[in-house]
């Protein structure tokens, strides 16, 4: 019985940790010049709710001469307003395998956009940042 119960225990912590090893993803901030366009189906920025927005995102990565920065635009789709223009001076652009994307620096994320199945939706926080 008792070799029972530590067979269980172990193969049960062994599960565990496997599956916990399987959901951490190592995040390093894009170290090449990107340009993303992604179209938005609600976003808020610093309060304010948007709906049909496009987001155009483009980064410079750190190099010899010069500081890494983000330029964010945020346009409405049906008007071509301008709601949101703005250079991050010091912010990362980071991109995952699930399709989202952050703006921000190592430790504290400006902008998040997230996508699930055909819905998107944006958070903008420069002045405090987000937590995720």
């Amino acid at each position: 019985m008792k070799r029972i119960l530590t067979f269980i225990l172990i193969s049960l912590l062994c599960a565990f940790t496997a599956s916990a090893q399987s959901t951490v993803e190592t995040i390093k901030p894009e170290n090449t010049e990107k340009d993303i366009v992604r179209n938005i189906d609600s976003i808020d920025i610093e309060g304010n709710f948007y709906c049909d927005v496009t987001v155009h995102i483009k980064s410079m990565p750190k190099s010899r001469y010069v500081n890494p920065y983000v330029n964010v635009k945020i346009v409405e789709t049906r008007t071509g307003k301008t709601v949101f223009s703005k250079i991050l001076k010091g912010s990362y652009l980071f991109l995952f395998s699930d399709g989202q994307i952050q703006v921000g620096k190592h430790n504290l994320r400006q902008i998040a956009i997230s996508k699930s199945g055909k819905n998107s939706a944006g958070i903008v926080r420069i002045k405090e940042g987000i937590w995720l």
